[in-house]
């Protein structure tokens, strides 16, 4: 075991060199990816990469290879043309230490005011406590453990599906204590770490509008599609979808539209994050790699399952629409009223494309009651698909 972090800070001056001194075009960057690659391989068997909750650190460090990987040789990011050599260096030091990672569809601050930004003395109160509570949540759950042995694991026969009407009362709590642990610590460790960093940021005069929320609204997620791509963070979003659409147009040589391109690349991406979770597992890699296969093709087929139910639901259900756009009932030109609602809905469309994780008028918000429904779904399938890698992982 290495008890050093660095290699990993050897990465960051490979990465910075590269975005500086080399062309975008210049063969040298991809022979530099080796020794980033080598680097963040051997810190994530680092002591203190391990010791950050949630496996946060670990994969940090391996998603720092994608990124590299990303700004290097598919963004092919250069300072700006003409600048000085302290802004080329601060230009450079952004975008190696930012904590989003060229991510740009961020959360509102507000779910009702999407345009609502916060004063700074707003935002370091708020972050200050949003630190305060996830910190004090992961100490909570890290020192107050269920007593969990490994019979829990080892004497568990395989199908759970199969067998849900014998599942003992014991399994089902340890089961959903899995999902509590592995969603609610790596979302307070990226919670406190991001609000921490906000303050600093405050503190030596930062825009505030350049610390929006890390997490969008739970409230959102009542799909698992919406689940990791409105309420999860959005951290490793730009590094896998740049190589997934690589492959996919590069590679695969398909359409750069259609439905079936978009499958392809949101497989692809998910099979990156499997490699991601699989390599930040340093000694077991063996052992993991089926597991987090399964659990992330697991993933794509509730995605998959609930796209076709939508879509089947909607076909069937939505109403015809007897009036096109502009023309009254009686076949008249719109009257001033009807001219201002189509305004309205012009304007709704503009606010829409400015809010990608609001819901588009194509997707309009479930009622109520089907939002109800999605919640119970999704947390029963994040309750499977977790406690199932979890089982599987601990028996490692």
């Amino acid at each position: 075991m290495i008890d050093s972090i660095l290699p990993f800070a050897v990465a960051h001056l490979f990465l910075g060199y590269g975005l500086l001194y080399t062309s975008p075009i210049s063969p040298q960057r991809p022979f530099l990816l080796a020794p980033i690659i080598i680097c963040c391989l051997i810190s994530v068997r680092s002591t203190i990469s391990n010791k950050v909750p949630g496996q946060i650190g670990n994969d940090y460090v391996i998603g720092f290879i994608l990124h590299a990987s990303n700004f290097l040789c598919l963004a092919r990011l250069s300072p700006p043309p003409h600048s000085k050599p302290s802004a080329r260096r601060s230009w450079a030091l952004n975008q190696i230490f930012n904590g989003r990672w060229g991510t740009l569809n961020t959360p509102s601050f507000s779910y009702k005011l999407r345009t609502y930004v916060p004063t700074r003395l707003e935002l370091f109160l708020h972050r200050l406590w949003a630190f305060t509570w996830t910190a004090g949540l992961i100490y909570f759950l890290q020192t107050y453990r269920l007593y969990v042995d490994f019979e829990d694991f080892l004497t568990v026969p395989n199908g759970f599906l199969h067998r849900i009407s014998y599942v003992t009362l014991r399994e089902a709590i340890v089961r959903f204590y899995m999902l509590v642990l592995g969603t609610t610590i790596p979302y307070c460790t990226l919670c406190a770490a991001h609000s921490i960093l906000s303050c600093l940021a405050i503190a030596c005069r930062d825009t505030p509008s350049r610390w929006p929320p890390l997490f969008g609204s739970f409230a959102d997620a009542y799909t698992v599609r919406r689940w990791y791509s409105v309420w999860w963070h959005h951290l490793m979003r730009k590094a896998f979808t740049s190589h997934a659409i690589v492959f996919v147009s590069r590679i695969l040589r398909l359409p750069p539209k259609g439905p079936f391109t978009r499958y392809v690349i949101i497989i692809t991406t998910f099979m990156l994050s499997a490699l991601l979770h699989i390599l930040a597992d340093p000694g077991v890699e063996r052992c993991t790699a089926y597991p987090q296969v399964r659990f992330y093709l697991s993933i794509i087929g509730a995605i998959v399952l609930e796209d076709f139910s939508i879509w089947t639901y909607r076909s069937v259900m939505r109403p015809a629409r007897t009036n096109a756009p502009g023309v009254s009932k009686t076949g008249g030109t719109v009257s001033k009223p009807q001219e201002s609602h189509v305004a309205a809905d012009d304007k709704k469309k503009v606010f829409y494309a400015k809010n990608s994780n609001a819901v588009t008028q194509d997707q309009e918000a479930p009622h109520f009651l089907w939002k109800l429904v999605g919640f119970v779904w999704v947390l029963l399938f994040e309750t499977w698909a977790v406690s199932k890698l979890m089982y599987a992982t601990y028996s490692c």
